[in-house]
């Protein structure tokens, strides 16, 4: 377990290696990549280990972090870990944008200027120090008295509260859920010394005394309450007490309602939607934690405007964690170009990942004529990766192909290994691909069929390169399957140039105006 886990882009790998040694120096435990990640073991289950087994993370916001997929994976990883506080270190003036908007606009920021030799370092591990000294505040503060399940009504636990809030015997008061307390709000923890201080004295004595003190104040307050509040007689309640009761009640039935696993539903709340990278703002009703986060079940509405000013909207419906698309969802999008999209697929942190389908429906103006787009197979962070079919068809604007299915293997988005291509022609010409592929092009051995709608067909055999032929052979057949020629596929494709026409010859006609001119056929012409 370490004490920070540093996350940052790699090209900002020099401060955050400085930010390392400082407060390593200072006597904290950090874990940073690749420093800390052995070698021959699996990155991202590293990663995922060394953020639960943190106590703070820190994330170097910059320009490059903003851009980092990486980066924003591992703040949403932190943000569901109750345990991990997360302080952000900002180190040049790049706005808040996409999922960092979303987990981090609230937050209590350190902010330097690297620009200008301005680290604030000193800062940084005083506000780091003073979050790992939480463990007498931990006694007093909200999270542990909800502890206690004290179920005799919101005044009650409010009263528990203030009466926390006034205790004097304990030092330093507990940051709001989710805050990191301020530079000097928090006792240092043991062993670490305020920066130009000697190390504090290592005795267990003091804190065990304060912690047992702070504990024994705090339930001497709870019993007092707890006796003093108990079930009252059958007296009318006071009219405070009545509108206290009728405004709870009410905003009960306007936004959430506790659900017997714990967590609350929300009816039409607003909310930010995290896909991709992007944003989404709009309505979602359904399970929530206790930030009215999307955390379960639901449904979203919701929309934004991309950089040209272009309206982009989206619904799903299905499972969420931390404001995030995880697990089985319906995904419904119309982008700024009148595409219509539809994901119906696992999802991890907002991603495609795992089994799934996806479809776009053009609109009929599309310049290439292209209708519609189908895929069905495996994707990897929001891209089609492993075995996958796509199909293509094509409307009336199309000049050629009516279908065009790909039945392949896909890295990133492109067709990637062994694969085969098939486009069925309007006027019935059918035209078959079977072979090797390279990002999306014919590259490699493979056989090009292709079927002329009378029967007639020819196969070139050979050697492909982005997407044209190099070396092979092609050879023609009937309709019952008898060769008729065979050549040289290259030539064939017009990289060999014609023969010069013999007889070439012109004449012209004054009355008329027009130019005659005849020659003796060629082969191939």
């Amino acid at each position: 377990m370490s004490d920070v886990f540093i996350s940052h882009s790699s090209k900002d790998k020099p401060i955050a290696d400085r930010v390392c040694k400082f407060l390593e120096e200072k006597g904290l435990t950090c874990w940073i990549a690749p420093r800390d990640i052995v070698p021959g073991t699996d990155w991202a289950a590293s990663i995922t280990t060394a953020i639960t087994a943190s106590h703070v993370f820190l994330i170097i916001y910059s320009a490059n972090s903003a851009a980092s997929d990486q980066v924003a994976r591992e703040l949403s990883l932190a943000e569901t870990k109750k345990n991990v506080y997360i302080v952000p270190y900002k180190v040049d003036n790049t706005e808040l944008g996409g999922s960092f908007e979303y987990y981090l606009i609230g937050a209590h920021w350190i902010t330097a200027n690297y620009a200008k030799n301005d680290f604030k370092l000193e800062e940084l591990y005083n506000n780091i120090a003073g979050i790992l000294g939480k463990g007498i505040q931990n006694i007093t503060n909200n999270t542990y008295i909800d502890h206690l399940h004290i179920e005799n009504g919101g005044d009650l636990n409010q009263s528990i509260q203030d009466a926390v809030k006034n205790q004097s015997g304990v030092q330093g008061a507990a940051p709001a859920p989710g805050q990191p307390p301020k530079p000097g709000q928090a006792p240092a923890p043991r062993g670490y010394a305020p920066a130009g201080q000697p190390p504090a004295v290592k005795s267990k004595k003091p804190l065990i005394i304060g912690g047992v003190c702070a504990l024994a104040a705090v339930i001497a307050v709870v019993v007092v309450i707890l006796a003093t509040s108990g079930n009252k007689d059958d007296s009318t309640p006071s009219k405070a007490e009545t509108s206290a009761a009728e405004a709870s009640a009410a905003e009960t039935s306007q936004a959430e309602e506790t659900s017997s696993a714990g967590k609350k539903t929300a009816d039409n709340i607003s909310v930010k939607m995290m896909y991709h990278k992007d944003t989404y703002k709009g309505t979602y009703t359904g399970e929530v934690n206790e930030n009215n986060i999307p955390d379960g079940k639901g449904e979203f509405s919701g929309s934004l405007t991309n950089s040209e000013g272009k309206e982009w909207k989206m619904d799903c419906s299905g499972e969420f964690i931390g404001g995030r698309l995880n697990g089985r969802n319906t995904v419904h999008i119309i982008n700024g170009k009148g595409d219509d999209i539809t994901y119906d697929c696992e999802y991890v942190n907002g991603y495609e990942n795992g089994k799934g389908t996806f479809s776009i429906v053009y609109p009929a103006d599309k310049e290439n004529g292209l209708a519609t787009r189908k895929y069905e197979g495996s994707f990897v962070e929001g891209k089609s990766n492993g075995e996958g079919t796509l199909t293509n068809t094509f409307n009336e604007s199309s000049e050629f192909a009516e279908t065009t299915s790909y039945s392949t293997e896909w890295k990133d988005d492109h067709i990637n290994g062994k694969g085969t291509e098939t486009s069925k022609y309007k006027n019935g010409d059918v035209k078959v691909y079977d072979g090797d592929w390279k990002d999306g092009n014919w590259d490699g051995q493979a056989v090009l069929t292709y079927t002329y709608a009378n029967g007639e067909y020819y196969k070139t055999t050979g050697t492909w390169k982005e997407n044209k032929i190099v070396s092979g052979e092609r050879t023609y057949y009937d309709k019952d399957g008898n060769v008729t020629k065979t050549e040289d596929a290259v030539q064939s494709t017009g990289t060999k140039s014609l023969a010069v026409p013999d007889n070439f010859k012109g004449s012209y006609d004054k009355e008329t105006r027009k130019v005659k001119i005849t020659w003796d056929s060629v082969e191939g012409a």
